[in-house]
C-alpha cells in the first residue's frame, strides 16, 4: 500500500480515496475535487434549508459548509502521507507542564509504555491522536514536560530531548 496513490485533504489528513486500477494522479484529483464540489453544494443547500426553517442545526450545517469549502486535496503515495503526518505532528518542541497536568494525564487512562530512559520518567497516553501518534508526558530533574510523539518510534520520545529540557526557560 505504501506506493498506492491517495487523495488526501492536507488540512486534516482525511483520505478521500485510493486510486482505482488504471487511474492517473490527475484522474484521482479530479474525482476528489468533484466530490468536494458536491459536498459544498449539498452542505450549502442544507444550510439554506435550515436557515429557512430556523433549524436548531444551523451551526452544524454552517460547520459542514465551511469544512467543505476548506478541503484541499493533494494526491500522493501513502508512504508520503505518513511522512507528512509525522513531520506535522512531531514538529512542536517539548512543552513544560505542571505536576498537576502530569498527574491528571497519568490518571486518565492506564499509561502506555511507562518507563525510565536516561533518567527521564516518561509515559504515553493510551489514546492515539492519529495512527501511532499520541502525547507523551515526562518527568525530568523535578520538572514536567509533554510532547506529541510516535509511540512506535522511540527516536521521537521525550528522553531524546534532554538538552532542550536542560535549557528550558519558562
Amino acid at each position: 500500500m505504501e506506493n498506492e496513490l491517495v487523495a488526501v485533504d492536507v488540512n486534516t489528513f482525511w483520505i478521500f480515496d485510493i486510486s482505482k486500477d488504471g487511474e492517473t494522479k490527475n484522474d484521482l484529483l479530479i474525482r476528489a475535487n468533484n466530490y468536494r464540489k458536491r459536498e459544498i453544494k449539498d452542505s450549502y443547500e442544507r444550510l439554506v434549508h435550515a436557515e429557512n426553517e430556523n433549524s436548531e442545526n444551523i451551526t452544524f450545517y454552517k460547520d459542514m459548509y465551511n469544512r467543505a469549502l476548506n478541503i484541499h486535496y493533494e494526491v500522493m503515495t501513502f508512504d508520503d502521507l505518513m511522512k507528512l503526518k509525522k513531520e506535522k505532528y512531531l514538529s512542536d518542541s517539548v512543552q513544560k507542564i505542571t505536576k498537576e497536568e502530569w498527574n491528571d494525564k497519568l490518571d486518565v487512562l492506564p499509561p502506555l509504555y511507562w518507563c525510565t530512559i536516561d533518567g527521564v520518567n516518561e509515559f504515553c497516553l493510551m489514546e492515539m491522536y492519529d495512527d501511532t501518534f499520541t502525547t507523551q508526558y515526562a518527568e525530568y530533574n523535578g520538572s514536567y514536560y509533554s510532547k506529541m510523539v510516535d509511540s512506535a518510534d522511540k527516536s521521537t520520545w521525550i528522553h531524546n530531548f534532554k538538552k532542550e529540557m536542560d535549557n528550558y526557560e519558562d
